[in-house]
């Protein structure tokens, strides 16, 4: 059975250590949370080097943990020694694809009503909301906000209504009244953070945000059971929500899911036993991904078949070890038998 390999590697917002030669060095250790590209002795490669000098390369990310050790022949030991997470060998001749993504910032759904028109003192008016995004829900999950229009002013129309999701501890948007004071303002609803995903490291459920429709409504004197629209200057008009790239959530449930490929399958049974997170809460992350397909040998023995595999750095935006890596990575890249165009990140 062959599946997909996919290995993250997260680097720290720091700058190389210009003495490093080694990653097995007691006395210049590489740094936690540094990135380092290897060549096919794992020796760390420098600026400018090529295909032609080396055919595969590694990453390698150091971890916070160290070991000791002592050279069988001369005796000597070595303490201190950093930890590495290192990718598969990634062949040069099977590359198919290097690219890099800066970060983007994220934003909530924002929906904005216009004012009302036609408001009658004494009409029930409610804001009903139909969610989309709780797939554990089974159908369409609804808040709706209920008021008594004391004015023909849709301002304080949208007042009451506001004053009722602000203050729901189970809202999952919060309200504004924009442009109000003369009856014409707009009521501008944007969803709220989910806190089961927004947290921290540890949050069990994977990121997503909150997707709604909003129907501003009243209730007929004469008909109490139908509700009817309520009319609007304009048109209600939504900008959609947008995940971003390198959020610190994003990160961490990719970086969570890749735990799969280290026997880490157990994220819902306690106690959760997994590696420490290198993703840290709040930073924004530019990524560099490398696509590439490794050999493997069938299980009859007869031939070699082809599986694809992925290594993906995510660095903090404005990281100084970003150039130094980019500096090996894009002339290597370059020079490849079927060659990658160059990396510009931040």
């Amino acid at each position: 059975m062959f599946s997909r390999v996919r290995k993250v590697f997260i680097g720290t917002n720091i700058n190389r250590l210009g003495s490093l030669t080694t990653i097995n060095s007691a006395t210049v250790v590489p740094q936690v949370g540094e990135i380092l590209i290897l060549d096919s002795n794992r020796n760390i490669m420098t600026a400018g080097e090529t295909f032609s000098d080396t055919q595969s390369i590694y990453v390698a990310q150091g971890l916070s943990d160290t070991f000791s050790v002592t050279n069988a022949n001369t005796g000597t030991a070595l303490t201190g020694v950093r930890h590495f997470f290192i990718s598969n060998a990634i062949d040069g001749r099977y590359v198919m694809k290097y690219f890099g993504q800066p970060y983007v910032g994220k934003n909530e759904q924002i929906t904005t009503i216009p004012y009302a028109t036609g408001v009658t003192i004494g009409t029930e008016y409610v804001l009903r909301f139909v969610f989309k995004d709780l797939k554990e829900h089974p159908g369409q999950f609804v808040l709706t906000y209920h008021t008594i229009a004391t004015s023909t002013n849709s301002d304080t129309l949208y007042t009451a209504w506001i004053n009722a999701i602000n203050a729901d501890p189970n809202a999952r948007v919060s309200a504004v009244l924009v442009g109000g004071g003369s009856g014409t303002g707009s009521l501008v609803l944007t969803g709220l953070p989910i806190p089961q995903c927004t947290t921290g490291l540890n949050d069990i459920d994977e990121y997503h945000q909150v997707f709604f429709q909003v129907f501003p409504q009243y209730v007929s004197t004469t008909d109490y059971i139908t509700l009817y629209a309520v009319s609007t200057n304009a048109a209600i008009s939504t900008v959609n929500a947008f995940t971003g790239y390198g959020i610190w959530e994003l990160v961490r449930d990719d970086e969570k899911f890749q735990f799969s490929t280290r026997g880490i399958t157990n994220r819902i049974w306690f106690p959760v036993i997994m590696p420490s997170f290198s993703t840290v809460v709040g930073t924004n992350y530019n990524s560099i991904t490398i696509d590439s397909d490794n050999t493997v040998k069938t299980p009859d023995n007869n031939y070699l078949k082809t599986d694809r595999q992925s290594a993906v750095i995510y660095l903090p935006v404005g990281a100084g070890q970003t150039q130094n890596i980019l500096a090996v990575l894009n002339p290597w890249m370059a020079s490849l038998p079927v060659a990658q165009n160059n990396i510009q990140l931040i």
